[in-house]
């Protein structure tokens, strides 16, 4: 087994996107290793560090070409679809707030199916937003139960667990799986903390080879989540970690998916904050008696 790298090489790895450092002054280490830091083990990354480093150099070339592009069609919403996506990418989540804003200023239209500026806000810290932009979505599609995971997640941090899951958005209709086995989880109605539902989806017979992996992919993404924000920071890098490393995920729309993406910008954070010994669980209650925002 490789030798363990120093966190700073690790921290670097994960800073490089959180501070949106250019990708030829990231620390190259060693790629199969692991570090301890804040009591828990940081897995190896889940990419080799210059197949990332290439990748963000792509979407800051991209940005930068769709920024002069702009400049000649300042109204194309498109093109600000598609830079605030670049922007996601690459970890400048204020700039992808404000181009996914500028898309519903250009068509107010917009607002309620845009989930995305929903994950925006919520990787600027703007959790309030955050949570009542996934409402706005619910009132446009109420099957989709990975929308109301977002919810809870952005309301938990203003209210709480507890509260948070008092006033999970309801779903009636069906959704694909795992969803809405993941949601029970979020409802607390899992005794397992999401391990049953990975072993389901390890275990069962019935479903093709790329529908496990697509299943897996979304389990080990959110049951990660889960336990993140429960406290369990081991269980929860381990979890993100392989969703990142997905091949599915990283495959499954002929190249990267969005919420790929997301599990690795996910990961990079959660590791940057062990490096910086900010880890804690949500608590169950910040706001006792919360009303839904308004």
């Amino acid at each position: 087994m490789p030798m363990p790298v120093p966190i700073a090489v690790v921290a670097a790895f994960l800073f490089a996107v959180v501070a949106a450092a250019p990708a030829d002054e990231v620390a190259d280490g060693p790629e199969q290793a692991s570090v301890k830091a804040g009591g828990v083990t940081v897995p190896e990354p889940p990419m080799v560090e210059s197949g990332r480093s290439a990748m963000l150099k792509e979407y800051s070339e991209m940005a930068a070409a769709l920024t002069e592009r702009i400049k000649s069609a300042p109204e194309s919403i498109g093109l600000y679809s598609e830079r605030g996506d670049c922007y996601m990418f690459l970890g400048e989540f204020e700039k992808c707030e404000a181009d996914y804003e500028k898309m519903i200023a250009l068509d107010s239209q917009l607002f309620a199916p845009h989930w995305r500026l929903g994950i925006a806000y919520y990787y600027t810290g703007k959790f309030e937003k955050s949570a009542k932009q996934f409402e706005a979505y619910h009132g446009y599609n109420d099957r989709d139960r990975e929308n109301g995971i977002w919810e809870y997640m952005a309301r938990a941090h203003v209210t709480g667990l507890k509260a948070a899951r008092a006033t999970m958005l309801r779903y009636e209709l069906f959704d694909r799986e795992p969803f809405p086995q993941m949601y029970a989880m979020f409802e607390g109605k899992d005794s397992t903390g999401g391990d049953g539902i990975l072993k389901a989806i390890n275990e069962a017979k019935e479903i093709s080879d790329t529908e496990r992996q697509r299943r897996l992919f979304f389990a080990q993404l959110y049951v990660g989540i889960y336990k993140e924000l429960t406290g369990e920071t081991q269980a929860a890098l381990n979890l993100l970690r392989e969703a990142a490393a997905s091949k599915w995920g990283q495959t499954a729309s002929g190249g990267p998916t969005y919420m790929w993406q997301v599990a690795r910008l996910h990961f990079e954070q959660l590791v940057a904050r062990v490096a910086r010994e900010e880890i804690r669980a949500l608590p169950e209650n910040i706001i006792e008696n919360y009303e839904r925002l308004q």
